[in-house]
This record gives C-alpha cells, sequence and structure tokens, in this order.
C-alpha cells in the first residue's frame, strides 16, 4: 500500500464518519458535493481536450489526448456515485488518463440521476448514446464500454440490453469496483463494514432503494451478479479487497467464466473503493489505468467474439 493510498483512505474514512449517520436525503446532498469538489480538482492537462455534445439527447463530454485522433476507437464511460452522483467532470481525470493509455477516445456519459429520474432512465440513457454511435458508423469493434462502481453496474446492464436489442456487441467491457448486486447479499458486506473507508453499510440499502424504486432489486438489469453472461466480449475487472462491494466483483467473474466469457482482473490491496478514480492522488490507480489501457488495446479492432 502507498502512504498516497493510507493518506487517501483516512480522508476518506472521515467522510464516510460524516455521512454515515445522516438522513439519506442528506447523504445524497453530501456525495453530490464531494463529486463537485472532485469535478474542480480535476482540470485537464494541456495535452488533452474536452467537448461537450448531445447525443441523441443525452448530455455527453468526449475527452482524449491530443496524440489521439479524432477517428479514434471509443469507449464509452458510464461514471460512478451511487446512480445519485457524479457526472463527466468528476470523472474527468480518469478520463484523460484512460485515453493516453488506451490510445482512444473516452465518452462521458452525463446520464440522468436518482431519485429526481430512478430506474430505468440511467440505462435508457446509456443505451441511446451507444445506439448513435453506432448509427454513425462506428464500428463495434471499434468500441468498448467502461465504468465504475455504480458506472460498473450500468455498463453491464447496458450490455445485457443491447445483447436483447440485437445489436452488436463492443470489443470488450472493462468493470471498476462494480456496485453489482443491489440486494447485498456477498460476504464482503458484513466482512469489509469496517474496513471499506467510503461506503457506511447502513445507507446502501436506501441508495438503491432511491435508484431502483419499487422494482425487485434481484433481477439482473438492477444487480448484475444475477445475469446471464452469454455472448459478452472480453472482459477486465478491478476492485479493492477491503470495499464492501468486493465479493460482487468477484461473483461476476466466476459467472462470467462459467458463461465462457474471457475475463481478466485483478483484487487490489489497500487502495478505496472505485480507485482508479483517484489516480491523480494514487499511485495504484496510475497504474490500474495502465493495465486497462494495455487490455483495451489488445482487444479494440478485434473481430467481434474472437
Amino acid at each position: 500500500m502507498s502512504w498516497q493510498s493510507r493518506l487517501m483512505q483516512s480522508m476518506l474514512g472521515l467522510g464516510k464518519w460524516q455521512i454515515a449517520h445522516q438522513n439519506i436525503h442528506t447523504v445524497k446532498s453530501m456525495m453530490r458535493l464531494y463529486l463537485n469538489r472532485l469535478a474542480e480538482l480535476s482540470g485537464l492537462p494541456s495535452w488533452a481536450t474536452r467537448r461537450d455534445e448531445i447525443i441523441n439527447g443525452v448530455p455527453c463530454e468526449w475527452v482524449r489526448v491530443n496524440t489521439v485522433a479524432d477517428d479514434a476507437p471509443v469507449v464509452l464511460y458510464l461514471h460512478g456515485g451511487g446512480f445519485v452522483a457524479g457526472s463527466p467532470a468528476s470523472h474527468r481525470d480518469l478520463a484523460w488518463r484512460l485515453s493516453k493509455a488506451a490510445g482512444m477516445r473516452v465518452l462521458l456519459v452525463d446520464y440522468r440521476l436518482a431519485p429526481e429520474f430512478p430506474y430505468p432512465a440511467q440505462i435508457e440513457d446509456a443505451f441511446a448514446v451507444y445506439g448513435a454511435l453506432l448509427d454513425r458508423g462506428l464500428a463495434p469493434e471499434q468500441l468498448a464500454v467502461a465504468g465504475d462502481s455504480a458506472g460498473a453496474n450500468l455498463a453491464l446492464c447496458l450490455l445485457q440490453k443491447v445483447r436483447g436489442s440485437d445489436l452488436p456487441m463492443p470489443a470488450a467491457v472493462v468493470a471498476v469496483s462494480t456496485w453489482g448486486d443491489l440486494t447485498h447479499s456477498g460476504d464482503s458486506i458484513a466482512e469489509n463494514a469496517r474496513r471499506d473507508h467510503v461506503i457506511p453499510v447502513r445507507l446502501i440499502d436506501q441508495i438503491a432503494a432511491m435508484y431502483a424504486g419499487e422494482q425487485e432489486l434481484s433481477q439482473p438489469m438492477l444487480s448484475p451478479v444475477f445475469a446471464d453472461f452469454t455472448g459478452f466480449p472480453p472482459m477486465m475487472l478491478h476492485c479493492a479487497e477491503e470495499e464492501i462491494l468486493r465479493d460482487d466483483t468477484v461473483r461476476i467473474a466466476h459467472s462470467a467464466k462459467a458463461a465462457g466469457v474471457e475475463v481478466e482482473g485483478k483484487i487490489w490491496k489497500g487502495v478505496p473503493h472505485a480507485f482508479p478514480a483517484f489516480a491523480q492522488f494514487l499511485p495504484e490507480g496510475k497504474t490500474a489505468i495502465k493495465e486497462i489501457g494495455r487490455f483495451l488495446q489488445q482487444h479494440i479492432g478485434a473481430p467481434i467474439g474472437a
């Protein structure tokens, strides 16, 4: 564990303590404030550019480093934030680093947030953008889907919707610290309740309810740990050993492998939940993004299903 990670986990632990006993609506507001402040610290370097665009009615942000061409392959990225917070700005730093590591353009989707817009608004937004990219002529082998935390949930659910709509699958999918089980049945929920410096166990059921409303939480389009991954593209999974959602990633990996999916992944020790989003501060985050970039370079351009 790096000293930077020790310091950050101490700071995140303080934030966790501050929100642990607040009511859920206050927590939602605090999460949005926190991620807005993270966005303020996440400016682009001089060798990267950003561009806003409305794609099929959904606000999006393109991010790329200057060495990446205008017509380079695309990573459609879905940000984390518990379905209730986050934005392209909060993940802009991660986006340019991913663009550099993968040699691809990164498209950050500003999907609608709960509780103002509950499920399935978020997946509908992601699907609208995905379909628009294909309609523009982007080849599926030039397209990857990625996300962290709630965004990783959306990435895996998006691919279920793509498969069910008979659209071509992307070349690869990357999921980091996946919030994959909204029923919270994994052993790591209790095992890591005190070790996780980010997510208070007391609040996750309430946040899940904000997103899902009256929907059955065990359905695969809400909890992809219960999904059938048959036909999915190569998958890269990362999570933290000490996070409460660790077993979501482990179970997804097992199910995907059983379905014949090529799965590559790593459980990192001594890092916080969704740690690549903190790559500006964490050397482990920088390393993970480089690994993701290598994985994407390996699979982008390969025939779908190869």
